[in-house]
Formats: C-alpha cells, structure tokens, sequence
C-alpha cells in the first residue's frame, strides 16, 4: 500500500478558477479565501481536519497553476490520485511529481502528465 504523502501539489495547465472551487467543494468545507500577491490562500476543512491550500495563479510558465496542500488531511495518498481526481473532474491537463521531493532527488524532472485520460512521464524542466 502506498504511504502518505506529508503534503500534495500538483499543476493544473489553464484552469478555470469556478471550476476549481467546484472540485474543492466536492471534497472540502471552504472555510474561507485570502488573496494574496501571488494567489490565494484557502483554508479547509476535511473530516474535521483543518488544512491550508494555496492556490499560485502563474506558477509555471506555459499557463500552469499550482495547487498546493500544505499538509495532507486530504482524501489522496498522493500526489498522483489527487492528480488523478482533479483530471476527472476539470479534464484538462494535470502534472505532478513522480515521486517525493528531496533536496537530492535524482528525479527531479520526471513528472506525470495526465491530459486526456492517459498517464505519462515527462521530462518537465522548469
């Protein structure tokens, strides 16, 4: 069984803002939203667990958007279901991580790309 994940970010290509807040919903009490300079800040609750959600606008060049769980009182393990989820739902394309981050990681530019239902590795340097 996979482990848990300490926290989970993934990146949304060109997301519809309304769209979002819809899937969160799906999944989360919202609590409340503060914008800051970079995007938003959200503050949730699942189960009874209270977590905060920042949402980065221009993450990434090329249109990317990151949505970043800051500590993991989510429904996914992982990055990669919570990917998985979100593409469902939003059906645009949704990358994350192929594995933990770490300082050392030799991975580091390894990240599955999901976009039209179909899972893939890339090479994605930033």
């Amino acid at each position: 069984m996979a482990e848990r994940q300490q926290d989970i970010e993934i990146y949304l290509k060109g997301p519809n803002w309304d769209s979002i807040l819809d899937w969160l919903k799906n999944h989360f009490t919202i609590v409340s939203v503060n914008r800051t300079s970079t995007g938003q800040v959200w503050e949730l609750l699942f189960e009874n667990k209270r977590l905060q959600c920042l949402l980065v606008e221009q993450a990434v060049k090329g249109g990317y958007a990151s949505i970043w769980f800051k500590n993991n009182h989510t429904p996914w393990l992982n990055d990669l279901e919570c990917a998985n989820d979100a593409h469902s739902f939003l059906q645009i394309e949704i990358r994350c991580s192929v594995g933990n981050w770490s300082e050392n990681s030799k991975d580091d530019d390894a990240w599955h790309k999901i976009n039209h239902g179909i899972t893939e590795t890339v090479n994605w340097q930033t």
